[in-house]
């Protein structure tokens, strides 16, 4: 809760920086480039509101607005690697970059059901590839069901039921079981992690990496 000692002190501090707030639907994007070229892209909604990273449910849509930005920004710097950016969509028509993430995130999870994925890492001059499969990558079983519950509460459980019985599961492969066995293990370490913190389980997600200005890492 805000209270009067907490705005004065950050009124006066000189190292705050305020990021507007645009209310609207949020994207993601996911892309590898090549020099300047894009050879896979994925621009994707999320099924749930401000999620930790890596439970939400995701699903790609086809934005060429967003694709523009991200092309002409990647031709302007040459960018060779993965990236990944966070847009907001006001309901006016305005298209807001929120977020640079210069490394994987979710949206691999996307492209992976076109069979030239990988090809799209080691070919820079192949056309730029996006996501086959239209049904959504959904989270880790485990983390769904925690989802789904949450889902009760906000009234949204149509929607993500929906997204829970047709997507893909990101870990679970049945020729490869292996990655959801250890996927126990990471949710046990970030388990311990909070109760040694007392800090919420989400915000042990991030911990490690994230300063929110009260707590940190170091």
């Amino acid at each position: 809760m805000w209270t009067k000692f907490t705005l004065l002190r950050l009124l006066s501090s000189a190292h705050w920086i305020a990021q507007e707030h645009l209310p609207g639907q949020k994207y993601g994007t996911y892309s590898i480039c090549h020099d300047g070229h894009i050879t896979a892209h994925t621009t994707y909604v999320s099924h749930s509101a401000n999620p930790p990273e890596g439970t939400q449910g995701l699903k790609h849509v086809d934005h060429p607005g967003i694709f523009n930005w991200v092309k002409t920004y990647i031709e302007k710097q040459q960018w060779t690697g993965q990236i990944a950016f966070r847009f907001v969509e006001t309901n006016y028509g305005r298209l807001s970059a929120m977020e640079c993430i210069p490394h994987a995130t979710d949206g691999l999870h996307l492209l992976a059901s076109n069979p030239e994925f990988v090809d799209a890492f080691f070919d820079p001059q192949m056309s730029c590839i996006n996501p086959l499969d239209l049904h959504s990558a959904k989270p880790a079983s485990p983390v769904s069901k925690n989802i789904l519950a949450r889902s009760v509460r906000q009234e949204k459980l149509g929607r993500r039921l929906s997204t829970f019985f047709t997507g893909e599961d990101a870990i679970w492969d049945s020729g490869d079981p292996l990655p959801l066995l250890l996927y126990f293990r990471s949710i046990l370490a970030y388990m311990k992690l909070a109760r040694m913190n007392k800090i919420p389980r989400p915000q042990a997600l991030t911990f490690d990496i994230e300063w929110n200005g009260e707590l940190s890492a170091a």
